[in-house]
C-alpha cells in the first residue's frame, strides 16, 4: 500500500508512522488510512507527552541537585561545628524527634547510644531553674513565627554536674500553615565564659558593697574629708566637711584650695605634699564657725594617693576639730603657771614668817601671835589649793567626790564666812538676807562652806571698785535656795556659758584676777553631788547672781 505524505498505517497487529512517501504492510494485514485531522491530533498528543516527560526528568534532576546541595551544606555545617567543638541538633517539631551529633553527646559526657533522640530527652537534662525560661523561648519560636532561637541554660552532664550551654537554632522548614516543622541548631559550651561572667558579677557586687561601706564610713565620720586632684581642685567631699565649710557639695566640687582656704598655708602645704617635698603631713587651720559664732581650729592631715608609676594622683585631706585640744593645752599651761604662782605666794609668806619666828626669839607675844596666825592662814590657803588639785584629779579620773554629810545650818555657814570677808574686804557692803525658817540640812559642811566661799570670793574679785554683795537664803518645801549677787563688771553671754568649765578664767581688762580657774567647776561638782543644781545670770556692767539649790535629804 502506498501513502502520500505522513500517514499512519494501522493493522490488526501493529501501527507505524510513515515518514517516507511509501508504507508497505505485512502480508495478510488489513491497512486503513486515517484522514489528515486525526493524524495531526495524535501527533500533538505525542509531542506533549515527550515535553512533559522531559520536564519531569529535568525537575527530578533539579530536586536531586538541591538535595545534594543541602546535604553538602549540612555536611559542611557539621564539619564547621565539629571544628568549633560545638554540638549539632536537628529537631522535627511535628514528630518530636531530635537528632544530635556525636559532639553534642560528648560535650555532656555521654555516648550517642546513651541518649534518646527525642525532644523530651533534651528537656529532661535542663536545670530546673532554667527550664521555665528555656521552654518559654521555645514556645515563642514555635508560636510567634520567629526564625531564630537563642537561649542560655544549664544541662546536666553524665557525672551529675552542670554545664552552661548557648543554644542557637534556625527554622529551616515550615508547614503549610507557617508553623515550624524542622529546626536545626548548635550547642556551644560557655561554662568557662559563664564562670568568668559570674565571678565578674560577684566582683562587681563586692565592689559595690565595698563602695557603699566606704560611703557609709565617710558619711559617719565626724572629721571632714576632702579629695584634691593635681590642680588642687576638690573632686570629693563628705558631709562633715560640708558642715565645717558651711557650703553645699555643688558649690565645693571643682573649687580650688586657694578659694576654700584663702588664709594660712593650706594651699602651700597641699602643693608641697603633692610634689613630695613636705614630709610633715599635718597643719593647723583656723576657721570661723558661723554656726557658733566663734573661731575654731582644725588639724588638716594630708595623704598622697600614689599611682602604680609612683606619681601622685590625688591628695586626701582630713579636717579634725582640735579646738578643745588646743584650748585645753593652752589652759593647762596657764593653769600650771597660775598654780605655781598661787602656791608660791602663801608658801613664801609661811617660810618668811617662820624664819622670823625662829630667828628672833625676842619678839613680843602679841607680834609672835600675829605672825603665827599669818602662817596658819597661809597654810590653810595652801591646803585649800591642794584640795582643789586633789578634787580635780578625782574629776579627771571620773571618780565621784565623797561627801561627809552631817546636819548643819546653811545660815550659820554663811554668817561665819561673811564675818571674815567683812574684815578682808571692807570696801564692800556685805548684806545677808536669811530665811526666818532656818532648818538644818544634811550636807558636807566643809565642802559646802568651800562652795559658798568660792562664790563670795568671785563676787569680791569681780567687783574691784567695791559695792554691794548680797547673800539671800530661801527655804522651800523641798530644799534651800541660796544666791550670791554683786553689782560688779558682769559677764558677756559667751563668758557666762563657760564659767563652770575647768581651767576657765574670765579675762577682764580692768582687773587682775588671781585663781586657778577651778573654783566654779569644783563647786558645780560638789553641788551636783548633793543632788542639787547651780546656775548664774549676769549682765555686763550690772553684776552677776549665782544661785545654788540644795534638796533636803532626810537621815
Amino acid at each position: 500500500m502506498k501513502c502520500c505524505g505522513w500517514q499512519p498505517v494501522v493493522s490488526c497487529t501493529a501501527a507505524v508512522f510513515c515518514w517516507s512517501g511509501n508504507c508497505v504492510a505485512a502480508t495478510g494485514d488489513v491497512v486503513c488510512c486515517i484522514d489528515t485531522c486525526e493524524r495531526w491530533f495524535f501527533a500533538v498528543i505525542s509531542l506533549l507527552l515527550l515535553v512533559l516527560t522531559a520536564l519531569l526528568l529535568r525537575s527530578r534532576r533539579q530536586q536531586q541537585q538541591a538535595m545534594d546541595r543541602l546535604s553538602e551544606q549540612e555536611e559542611r555545617l557539621r564539619l564547621v561545628l565539629e571544628g568549633a567543638r560545638d554540638g549539632f541538633w536537628d529537631w522535627d517539631v511535628t514528630t518530636g524527634v531530635s537528632k544530635v551529633s556525636e559532639r553534642w553527646c560528648l560535650m555532656l559526657g555521654y555516648s550517642p547510644d546513651e541518649l534518646e533522640p527525642t525532644f523530651n530527652q533534651w528537656q529532661s537534662l535542663i536545670h530546673p531553674d532554667d527550664l521555665a525560661a528555656t521552654m518559654d523561648r521555645c514556645q515563642q519560636c514555635i508560636a510567634g513565627g520567629d526564625d531564630y532561637f537563642v537561649s542560655e541554660f544549664r544541662l546536666r552532664t553524665k557525672d551529675g554536674g552542670w554545664k552552661w550551654i548557648l543554644s542557637r537554632g534556625m527554622v529551616v522548614e515550615r508547614n503549610h500553615d507557617g508553623t515550624p516543622r524542622r529546626v536545626v541548631g548548635a550547642h556551644s559550651d560557655i561554662s568557662a565564659h559563664k564562670t568568668v561572667e559570674l565571678e565578674l558579677k560577684k566582683a562587681l557586687v563586692e565592689a559595690e558593697e565595698g563602695r557603699n561601706k566606704i560611703d557609709a564610713i565617710l558619711s559617719s565620720m565626724a572629721d571632714g574629708l576632702l579629695v584634691f586632684d593635681n590642680d588642687c581642685a576638690v573632686t570629693a567631699i563628705n558631709a562633715s566637711a560640708l558642715h565645717i565649710l558651711g557650703k553645699s557639695a555643688d558649690d565645693v566640687i571643682g573649687m580650688g584650695a586657694a578659694q576654700l582656704f584663702p588664709e594660712g598655708d593650706f594651699n602651700l602645704w597641699l602643693r608641697q605634699v603633692q610634689a613630695g617635698t613636705n614630709n610633715r603631713n599635718a597643719i593647723d587651720v583656723d576657721m570661723f564657725d558661723r554656726q557658733h559664732e566663734e573661731p575654731r581650729t582644725f588639724q588638716a592631715r594630708f595623704s598622697r594617693i600614689v599611682t602604680a608609676h609612683g606619681s601622685c594622683d590625688e591628695v586626701v585631706v582630713t579636717l579634725h576639730d582640735v579646738t578643745m585640744l588646743r584650748k585645753m593645752s593652752r589652759l593647762k599651761s596657764e593653769f600650771i603657771s597660775s598654780a605655781a604662782h598661787e602656791l608660791r605666794t602663801p608658801l613664801t609668806a609661811v617660810m618668811g614668817f617662820a624664819e622670823l619666828l625662829l630667828g628672833d626669839e625676842s619678839l613680843p607675844p602679841q607680834q609672835r601671835r600675829e605672825y603665827l596666825q599669818i602662817v596658819v592662814d597661809k597654810s590653810e590657803q595652801l591646803s585649800s589649793i591642794v584640795d582643789d588639785l586633789l578634787d580635780l584629779t578625782r574629776l579627771e579620773m571620773g571618780r565621784p567626790i565623797k561627801l561627809m554629810r552631817e546636819p548643819c545650818s546653811v545660815n550659820d555657814i554663811v554668817a561665819s564666812l561673811l564675818q571674815r570677808y567683812r574684815n578682808e574686804a571692807p570696801q564692800h557692803d556685805f548684806v545677808f538676807v536669811p530665811d526666818s525658817n532656818d532648818r538644818e540640812v544634811l550636807v558636807d559642811r566643809r565642802r559646802l562652806a568651800k562652795v559658798i566661799d568660792n562664790l563670795l570670793d568671785n563676787a569680791v574679785k569681780y567687783s574691784p571698785d567695791g559695792g554691794r554683795i548680797e547673800v539671800r537664803s530661801i527655804m522651800e518645801k523641798c530644799g534651800i535656795r541660796l544666791s550670791v549677787s554683786d553689782n560688779g563688771i558682769g559677764l558677756e553671754s559667751a563668758q557666762l556659758r563657760r564659767i563652770f568649765d575647768r581651767f576657765y578664767r574670765v579675762d577682764a581688762s580692768d582687773t587682775a584676777v588671781r585663781g586657778l580657774g577651778l573654783g566654779l567647776a569644783i563647786a558645780k561638782t560638789v553641788v551636783e553631788s548633793h543632788g542639787g543644781s547651780i546656775s548664774a545670770v549676769s549682765t555686763p556692767g550690772d553684776g552677776t547672781t549665782v544661785t545654788v539649790f540644795l534638796p533636803i535629804v532626810s537621815d
